[in-house]
């Protein structure tokens, strides 16, 4: 997450918060054709912004009790965000600008300038806030993540580390320039980071530019949609009911009586031996009717509501001889 300061004549208009998604998502979501990580990570920047930068850090000056002013939260900005999907080099990366104004209503109602320094002096807090909610939402879509960095930095699992490097050719820039320079002290790296910058060049037929992507990555032997596929196959499971919860269910709606259980042909295990050498047997049905309360042994039989008219049966009996 970057962070940038707009200006025009000695006069600061605004920032520019960047969030930069993962090389291994923006593979996923650009070349693969998963556009559900685009989404979550619009989810994830919106989080990042409404519940920590607007809440926490968005600040007025107060200038009741001194003449140079005292930082007063506001908890509320003025933002838009901008979407893009391309780095400087024309590689696929999915980031996103949070432009904020320069303005703030304070606790009074009144329209203020942006008091900005928690912001920028919690940059790294915000990073860590904004990678671990895009981690959270890649795992609800299946993937599973792994640690990449600094402050929370991630990526996705599967993808080969040679292929997030071929589609990461600003960065190597960067990287070569760094070592060719030998800066050691981070303000040095983000001046060469700055300087390097080549004009944004115009895409004229997108269709085009991803085709090259997908044909670097075939090049590369990568195809994504197997991990796409599995990240949506591990959603499925993952949505269907646990045998805890269907019997948890079951067993809540026998007990507020909108359904009556009913027992079918069972086979009962127990944790040692069985108690006879003959083969299990289902389960004699009761003679005597017992309420339906307490805790179940781990004999109980299986339970399913019965259809109208039929015959109800209560068995909580273990295996007999």
């Amino acid at each position: 997450m970057a962070i940038k300061s707009g200006r025009s004549r000695g006069r600061r208009l605004g920032l520019d918060l960047t969030f930069s998604m993962p090389k291994s998502a923006s593979i996923l979501a650009l070349v693969s054709g998963d556009r559900r990580i685009l989404d979550a990570h619009l989810a994830a920047v919106r989080s990042t912004m409404a519940q920590l930068v607007e809440k926490q850090f968005a600040e007025a000056r107060n200038y009741e009790r001194s003449r140079n002013g005292e930082p007063e939260r506001t908890g509320n900005l003025v933002y838009a965000l901008f979407a893009h999907d391309t780095s400087r080099a024309l590689d696929p990366q999915g980031h996103i600008h949070a432009v904020v104004a320069n303005l703030t209503r304070d606790l009074k109602g009144n329209w203020k300038a942006l008091w900005n320094g928690e912001i920028w002096k919690n940059n790294t807090t915000i990073g860590q806030f904004y990678h671990a909610a895009f981690r959270a939402q890649l795992q609800k879509l299946g993937y599973e993540t792994e640690a990449a960095g600094k402050h929370g930095a991630f990526e996705i699992k599967g993808v080969p580390g040679e292929v997030i490097k071929a589609f990461s050719t600003r960065a190597a820039e960067i990287e070569a320039k760094i070592a060719e320079t030998g800066a050691t002290t981070l303000a040095t790296k983000k001046q060469i980071t700055l300087y390097t910058r080549d004009p944004k060049l115009v895409v004229e037929d997108r269709t085009a530019l991803v085709e090259g992507w997908k044909t670097r990555a075939a090049e590369l032997g990568f195809d994504g949609k197997p991990l796409v596929a599995e990240a949506m196959a591990r959603v499925q499971h993952q949505a269907r009911p646990s045998l805890r919860e269907t019997a948890s269910q079951a067993f809540a709606e026998i007990a507020s009586g909108s359904v009556r259980p009913c027992v079918h042909r069972a086979r009962w295990l127990s944790a040692g031996r069985p108690h006879s050498s003959s083969p299990l047997k289902p389960s004699r049905p009761s003679t005597r009717p017992r309420p339906l309360s307490g805790t179940f042994p781990s004999g109980s039989g299986i339970f399913t509501p019965c259809h109208p008219g039929e015959r109800t049966r209560i068995s909580d009996q273990g295996p007999r001889g």
